[in-house]
């Protein structure tokens, strides 16, 4: 951990940086490192040893398991008992004990900046638990991909203003189904910062890219599909016009220049999933958003029904749009979601993305 030094410097007094490291291929071991300004601390959990194919992450099944289960109707609960069992015990990955927890918050400690490794960047971290309490009850949780989030960016400052967009229809000419609740939800979240929404025909790739080119706030509602054997093929469906087929893919992003943009946030299916490689090196659009000089992305790790995702980005943009911080503004729509809609599945699935900018550390 070459950066470790400066990495310390820059966490403030209230954050713990959490970074795993998953040798388990070779020695079935996982390793979890927190560092904050005080002091580090190491934890190692000794797992069953290598899968003998070595091709596969020694948690993707157990992070899987737990977005699926999460993601089914729990009934009469907030979870079904084999989601809350799974978020108990999340498998070869090393939380610490309570009383490292416990530690923490005695020191003031209320903000995870997590770098997770392979399989983890997909797992709904604030759902799982340590001891009997829940994360999310006392941490805002937020990721970096790699440490050069933590360091800060030049870059131009924007106007404030925030361009929201949605399509309906984009997805249709892919065997996507016609989804009008995007338009609707794309007007009330612009009703919350004063702005019209572009919907329909003029929610177009071009004006996507127009949009990020000026605004320092970007909200996009519409359908997105994942191929996970082509991650930078990550698309977002808005509408077609008369130069192109509306779709705009992760590779697109690489092209532009959003150093300008504090916030992009995403109410599309999967669309904080992506693909990483042996290296750890991770693809698809919010990794693309990043790479582009975006400071933060908000996404979904599952599908969200609409009612709780139009609840969550309306209170967040609402709180933005009167000068909450994006990082506070996100932990805020979390409990305001979650004290309306309970079930893990409506408010667990959105998840915060740094990128290299001065909100990113104090």
């Amino acid at each position: 951990m070459g950066s470790d030094q400066a990495t310390h410097e820059l966490l403030d007094d209230r954050t713990v940086l959490l970074t795993w490291f998953l040798p388990a291929a070779v020695s079935g071991a996982a390793v979890l490192l927190a560092v904050t300004r005080q002091s580090r601390e190491l934890v190692v959990h000794l797992g069953d040893g290598a899968d003998e194919n070595n091709d596969r992450h020694p948690v993707a099944d157990r992070v899987e398991a737990i977005r699926t289960e999460v993601e089914r109707d729990p009934l009469f609960g907030d979870v079904t008992p084999e989601g809350s069992r799974l978020l108990r015990q999340p498998g070869d990955m090393p939380l610490g004990g309570s009383e490292l927890w416990d530690k923490w918050r005695a020191q003031g400690k209320e903000r995870v900046l997590a770098w997770p490794h392979g399989a983890l960047h997909y797992l709904p971290l604030p759902l799982c638990r340590t001891g009997d309490r829940m994360i999310a009850d006392d941490w805002t949780v937020t990721t970096i991909a790699g440490l050069e989030a933590l360091m800060p960016a030049a870059g131009p400052v924007r106007p404030r203003r925030t361009a929201v967009l949605a399509s309906a229809d984009g997805g249709v000419p892919y065997g996507l189904h016609a989804e009008p609740a995007l338009e609707e939800h794309a007007r009330k979240v612009a009703d919350a910062v004063g702005t019209d929404a572009a919907t329909g025909p003029a929610a177009t790739r071009d004006r996507l890219l127009a949009e990020l080119a000026t605004a320092d706030v970007v909200h996009i509602a519409v359908h997105g599909t994942l191929d996970q054997d082509a991650p930078w093929m990550h698309c977002l469906c808005l509408t077609p016009d008369r130069d192109d087929d509306g779709r705009v893919f992760a590779y697109d992003f690489l092209e532009a220049d959003l150093r300008g943009v504090r916030l992009v946030t995403l109410a599309a299916c999967e669309s904080a999933l992506g693909r990483f490689d042996r290296a750890d090196n991770v693809r698809g659009i919010p990794s693309a958003l990043i790479t582009a000089g975006a400071q933060a992305v908000v996404g979904c790790l599952w599908p969200v029904r609409p009612e709780p995702a139009t609840y969550f980005y309306h209170h967040m943009h609402h709180r933005i749009a009167h000068g909450t911080d994006p990082e506070r503004a996100f932990r805020e729509a979390q409990l305001a979601t979650r004290a309306r809609h309970p079930h893990y599945r409506d408010w667990g699935a959105f998840t915060y993305l740094h990128g290299r900018s001065k909100g990113a550390v104090a």
